[in-house]
């Protein structure tokens, strides 16, 4: 049962705390972040929507305002690489929200070789041309 916000932590309560703010602080100070990850069944693995929600916290990488919630990562380089065996154009989970904090967030995608197997060798030849090609400016 939940006692409200002036109830005592349990040790576990607080090291997991403690776990969890230390992955937001990690994010905060890194110069640059990438992450790499595949698309299962229309979402992303479990473990990386775990650290997406320990990077999402209002007050540290957004805030709300009366016009709406505005994101306080501006400037932090964010570059994603995704593997979709289907397209998704940029629609997922970790796109939103690294958009949503307002980071300098970069997306590239290898999509599309569960449609067409054959073309699965020159999908991912252009996808590693695109990740090289990024990683210079990057």
């Amino acid at each position: 049962m939940f006692a409200g916000e002036n109830a005592e932590l349990t040790a576990s309560q607080k090291d997991k705390l403690a776990r969890f703010a230390g992955f937001t602080d990690q994010f905060l100070s890194a110069d640059k972040v990438v992450i790499a990850n595949p698309m299962y069944n229309l979402m992303i693995p479990a473990e990386l929507k775990s650290w997406v929600d320990t990077v999402n916290v209002a007050g540290k990488t957004f805030k709300y305002t009366a016009e709406g919630p505005v994101g306080l990562a501006n400037g932090k380089k964010v570059l994603h690489l995704q593997a979709n065996g289907g397209v998704y154009g940029a629609q997922d989970p970790v796109s939103a929200i690294f958009n949503f904090i307002g980071s300098d967030f970069r997306q590239i995608a290898v999509e599309g070789h569960a449609y067409d197997p054959e073309k699965t060798e020159e999908l991912l030849a252009e996808f590693i041309k695109k990740v090289e090609l990024e990683a210079q400016a990057f």
